[in-house]
């Protein structure tokens, strides 16, 4: 394939992921200097409808590749070296072992004969070893690679990051430093996606992406963030994608500052910060007092005058509720802002 497009000048190779079937070829062209677009199936796939071509044969295939890339003209696939590429196939392989050891522990609660539970035990436990055994080797290969674990020590210096999250973005993620925030975002699936049309205001969903860490520890400071979307009536599962994007915004700028690509401003106090806090404190206050007052109404007054206390209640929780919406105004935009700062400039 290389002898007959080296004399065509440069040319664009698009290749379609095919789950790992394709590295070899991608490799081989990028040996010898062809730029290889790795296209996501799913795309591909949707270009080649709008073209007509409902069949899929490999001839299509061929023809339906030549024009995406003509069309589209994507760019070239990041180049990874053999050390990522390692650290992915340990991982993947964890992730493919954590997830037969969910399915044993779930049929073991189901499971009522002796000879079945003590089957099901001893493959937890073999899991169990494998799975310790691959945490190893991943560690020991972060040891090994001097880049890698300079950039899972600034990982885990980012509150409610641990040592799985932060290798699996090592390993899934090496376009960080080289985007912002909200490519991050859409990069690891967690950026909500409009879907609007003329008045209607359709519910923002996730989709896609890369998914580099599930294993996230909780730490005080995206616990405070989530607790305050729980409490003011955001149900649970809503609650887990802003908490992601609260850990994820700090990377564009620190591992920006980290690649030398753009600086992080650590001087003086954040704005925003100060208004969220401002707005939180103004909301509890504001609350408290109403709800005293209120209380204070019940005990005095009779008992007509104790629905007014009763309304006196309900205006307050009412307050505090609005409050602490408006203060979700200012964490949003904190989250998509938010910087940390760069130790020690990176020496």
């Amino acid at each position: 394939m290389l002898d007959w497009l080296q004399p065509r000048g440069e040319v664009l190779a698009v290749c379609e992921a095919t789950g790992g079937y394709e590295r070899l070829v991608v490799a081989g062209l990028r040996e010898g200097g062809v730029a290889v677009p790795v296209a996501h199936p799913n795309r591909v796939r949707a270009d080649a409808r709008a073209g007509g071509y409902e069949a899929k044969t490999d001839g299509l295939d061929a023809v339906v590749l030549s024009r995406y890339g003509e069309a589209f003209q994507p760019p070239a696939t990041l180049a990874q070296d053999a050390d990522r590429i390692r650290l992915q196939d340990l991982l993947r392989r964890r992730e493919q072992l954590v997830g037969q050891r969910t399915q044993e522990k779930n049929r073991l609660a189901r499971v009522h004969n002796p000879a079945s539970q003590d089957s099901i035990r001893r493959h937890i436990a073999w899991l169990d070893e494998e799975i310790g055994l691959l945490d190893e080797q991943c560690q020991e290969l972060l040891k090994q690679n001097a880049e890698f674990q300079r950039q899972v020590e600034w990982y885990r210096s980012v509150p409610g990051v641990g040592i799985q999250t932060a290798a699996a973005v090592v390993a899934w993620l090496p376009e960080l430093g080289q985007c912002e925030s909200n490519v991050l975002a859409a990069l690891c699936g967690v950026a909500p996606w409009s879907r609007d049309s003329g008045q209607q205001r359709g519910y923002r969903s996730t989709r896609g992406g890369r998914r580099p860490g599930e294993n996230i520890e909780p730490e005080p400071e995206a616990a405070v963030t989530k607790g305050l979307l729980t409490a003011l009536g955001v149900m649970l599962v809503c609650t887990i994608i802003p908490v992601a994007q609260f850990l994820l915004a700090p990377f564009g700028p620190f591992l920006g500052a980290y690649f030398g690509i753009r600086s992080v401003d650590t001087e003086g106090s954040d704005p925003l910060v100060a208004a969220a806090k401002f707005g939180a404190a103004v909301g509890a206050v504001s609350g408290i007092i109403l709800v005293v007052i209120a209380l204070i109404l019940t005990v005095v007054l009779p008992m007509p005058g104790r629905f007014v206390a009763l309304t006196w209640i309900a205006v307050a929780v009412f307050a505090t509720y609005v409050a602490g919406m408006s203060t979700l105004g200012g964490l949003y935009r904190l989250m998509k802002t938010r910087t940390v700062p760069v130790a020690a400039e990176a020496s």
